[in-house]
């Protein structure tokens, strides 16, 4: 997911206080990525799944309908070659409906193969929707859930992420104690997939 930080400054404020300022709207809309360089244009054009994940990342700023299709179509090419970011941000724009029509299965898709690739943001994101499933599940199928929510995020927590480690726990409060062994074990093993063109 895409999350800015700016200070009342760099989010159009005109001074320090900004509940005594003039508010620019102009300046606190800008997209905080520029426009690729016009070679980033042509690599993406010619195939570069890199090049296609910047241009879709430079429209997907701009927060726009229009742009989040551009943005979509960027992120599709790029991630239909391999790209783990592209295809944990497409995932996200499919949950979201942004530039496509909300589809959790194409999301679920997406953020699936991200993970499974080993990007930290999707397999939080895997972990803890596993979780939120096992909540509507039969009995079985929740243990199962679970144990597969507590390894996604355990991977995630391995690599630094966030919250990660409070989703872990989360998670555990509701599972045995061979469970979260089981969810350890599968973490333990995991292969990343490669297949990043």
């Amino acid at each position: 997911m895409l999350v800015l930080n700016r200070t009342a400054a760099q989010a159009g404020f005109m001074d320090e206080n900004p509940s005594s300022a003039e508010f620019d709207h102009d300046a606190a809309f800008e997209p905080p990525v520029a426009w690729p360089q016009q070679d980033t244009e042509q690599l993406a054009e010619g195939g570069d799944p890199e090049a296609q994940f910047r241009m879709g990342l430079a429209y997907a700023c701009h927060g726009t309908v229009a742009s989040f299709s551009h943005a979509g179509e960027w992120y599709q090419k790029a991630a239909d070659q391999g790209h783990t970011l592209a295809q944990f941000n497409l995932g996200v724009m499919y949950r979201r409906g942004q530039g496509f029509g909300r589809d959790r299965d194409r999301s679920r898709f997406w953020i699936t193969r991200a993970a499974e690739a080993g990007d930290p943001g999707a397999q939080y994101m895997l972990g803890m929707t596993q979780n939120r499933t096992s909540l509507d599940e039969a009995a079985t199928l929740a243990k199962e859930s679970r144990i597969e929510a507590y390894k996604w995020l355990q991977l995630a927590a391995a690599q630094g992420y966030g919250e990660a480690l409070a989703g872990c726990d989360l998670v555990a409060m509701g599972m045995s104690i061979e469970g979260v062994k089981e969810g350890m074990r599968r973490a333990s093993v995991f292969v990343p997939r490669a297949d990043f063109k």
